[in-house]
């Protein structure tokens, strides 16, 4: 039965592991023991991915940036910023900025089609999605900033700087 099930989870398994694996069973591991390797998998895969992609949380994100109106949930996962609607998917936040020949704020509609959970905006669009965070700020530009370095744990403070004059 225990033989069965561990041939069973291996063959579940990424192939390098049931090599690796394969070889200390030839070498009398206890099977217990790689069962229960086996049984903190998942989890070690869910870890894996949070260092890959971690996830930050809205309220913390936007902290510094000067606000005009929340409309929605601010304690909300975002995974990814972009002010490109076409970079947009789920659990992302969506900077409308003003450029020179285009203007973010035409993208926005394209942003919550393709998932955004939130927008920071100069102006607010006219039909607003209720599953979606609207956040009106005076100078998205600068906001852009502000949130790129909020949602990066603000790299430039482990910045050693030294002048030379």
């Amino acid at each position: 039965m225990l033989k069965h099930k561990l041939n069973r989870s291996l063959s579940e398994v990424h192939p390098e592991f049931i090599r690796i694996y394969s070889n200390k069973l030839r070498m009398n591991f206890d099977l217990e023991y790689i069962l229960k390797l086996l049984s903190l998998l998942p989890r070690a895969l869910e870890i894996i991915n949070y260092i890959i992609n971690p996830m930050k949380v809205m309220k913390d994100i936007i902290y510094g940036i000067r606000i005009i109106e929340i409309k929605g949930n601010t304690n909300i996962a975002v995974e990814n910023i972009a002010f490109d609607s076409r970079e947009i998917n789920n659990l992302s936040l969506f900077i409308a900025v003003k450029g020179v020949s285009l203007d973010g704020h035409d993208f926005i509609s394209q942003a919550q089609n393709s998932g955004a959970c939130a927008i920071i905006c100069e102006s607010l669009p006219e039909i607003l999605n209720d599953e979606i965070t609207y956040i009106k700020v005076l100078d998205s530009s600068k906001s852009l900033g502000i949130v790129a370095s909020n949602f990066f744990d603000n790299p430039s403070e482990k910045l050693k700087l030294v002048g030379i004059t």
